[in-house]
């Protein structure tokens, strides 16, 4: 899992690092978290699908 940022609105662009593997990661998901501190995932996925690729 690599957490990107937050999602504000309904649309949000994002700049993925450099160290970043579409192959290691090739699935991306929203999910609802809580400003907790705590860096786990919260367990409620809200959308899951495939990475475009390109």
């Amino acid at each position: 899992m690599l957490p990107i940022g937050l999602l504000e609105g309904h649309q949000t662009d994002y700049v993925l690092p450099d160290s970043f593997s579409g192959s290691e990661f090739s699935v991306v998901e929203i999910t609802r978290e809580s400003y907790d501190g705590d860096t786990r995932h919260s367990g409620d996925s809200l959308w899951r699908g495939p990475l475009a690729q390109g």
